[in-house]
Parts: structure tokens; C-alpha cells; sequence
């Protein structure tokens, strides 16, 4: 249950395919530089979860229906949450106050799209766990940019407005040019790791 003060009523958890339940977080046990602004409120929040090789799974999010959301959920502006893994942007959704549900709103993020080879069509593939393997090379520094990311499952929320041309691009396909990670994607050389409890990366 990641949760920031600035936004106490959005809640963020992850669920295993092989679990019925939110997976079990854990507090960061290395030390980062904590990100407060106005108010002394801590502007992010960062856990751990145990991953399983091979396993897929999914990113819920929830929002409140709150008093503390009231400045940021009104009329036409809203919650624009923005999905990262190992990087890379994974895809978007939007919380307005029209599409609250019995008190709340949810959202589900469980796989990608990115075009086939030919560009025809777009293929959706499930988010799962892969075991990142070392190699015994000198890093370069693209390795240690990757392995910065590598692991991190990122969710950034930012307030947004609805735009008076969403009817007319919503006929468009508006899909991120994404492409399938090499086949060696989560090969990496040992070095560019060092330090780092991370095990795991997402295909």
C-alpha cells in the first residue's frame, strides 16, 4: 500500500498472478534523498516487494473519494497517473470525478503495447517478472544508465485537465512507438549493479 501525504487517498499496491492477494512491501534499507516541497509534505514514496521469476503481474491503483482530493479532482481537471518500468513508459490514465464508482476510482495496469513487426497491428503483452543475469564485462555507461532503472516499478501522478480535442483524437491511434526488449535486454554486466538489491526485471 504505497502512499504519499500530499495524496493520502490514492493508494497504489501490486498483485502476483500467483497470489489472490497484494504482495507483502517492504521499507527501502538503503537511504534516499527524500523529496519534500510545500508544507514539508514527502512528494514520493519507494517499497520493496519480493518478486518471482516468470510470474505476471498487475498494478492497481485506487483514489478516495475524499475531501483531501478536492483541489486536484474538480470539474473538468483530474489525476493523470503515468506508468514507468525499468525506465520505460509503460502507459497513462486519467481520474476524473465523473468516473468514481461507489466511492472510489480504480485502474488496473497489467500489460503493454507496442507494434508488431511490420507495423500492422499492435500486440499486448503481460507484464512479468525476469531474472536479469550478470556478465562478467566492463560497463558501459549506457549499462549503468540501465541498471538505474532496472527493477523499478515507477508510478508518477500529476494534476491534468481534460483537452477540448480529446473527442476528435480519441478515432487516432495514439500508441507510443514501443518496441520488444532484446533478447539480451536483461543481460547486464555485474558491475553496473553493484550495491543494489535488484534481481528482477519486467518482459
Amino acid at each position: 500500500m504505497t502512499i504519499i501525504d500530499t495524496l493520502p487517498a490514492v493508494d497504489v499496491s501490486i498483485q502476483l498472478s500467483s497470489s489472490l492477494r497484494n504482495a507483502d512491501e517492504y521499507p527501502d534499507p538503503s537511504p534516499y534523498r527524500r523529496e519534500r516541497y510545500l508544507g514539508g509534505f514527502e512528494r514520493c514514496a519507494r517499497n520493496y516487494i519480493e518478486s518471482q521469476d516468470g510470474t505476471e503481474f498487475c498494478i492497481h491503483v485506487r483514489v478516495g473519494d475524499e475531501r483531501s482530493i478536492d483541489p486536484w479532482v474538480y470539474e473538468e481537471y483530474g489525476l493523470l497517473f503515468f506508468l514507468y518500468i525499468d525506465g520505460q513508459f509503460m502507459g497513462k490514465s486519467f481520474c476524473q470525478s465523473k468516473d468514481f464508482r461507489q466511492g472510489d476510482w480504480r485502474f488496473t495496469f497489467s500489460s503493454r503495447r507496442y507494434p508488431n513487426d511490420d507495423r500492422s497491428a499492435l500486440v499486448e503483452s503481460r507484464f512479468k517478472f525476469q531474472s536479469i543475469i550478470t556478465v562478467d564485462e566492463e560497463p558501459t555507461d549506457g549499462d549503468f544508465r540501465r541498471a538505474r532503472d532496472l527493477g523499478n516499478i515507477e508510478l508518477k501522478v500529476k494534476l491534468g485537465k481534460v483537452s477540448g480535442m480529446l473527442g476528435r483524437q480519441q478515432g487516432r491511434n495514439l500508441e507510443r512507438d514501443f518496441r520488444e526488449p532484446d533478447v539480451d535486454y536483461f543481460q547486464i554486466p555485474e558491475e553496473a549493479l553493484k550495491g543494489r538489491p535488484i534481481y528482477h526485471g519486467t518482459s
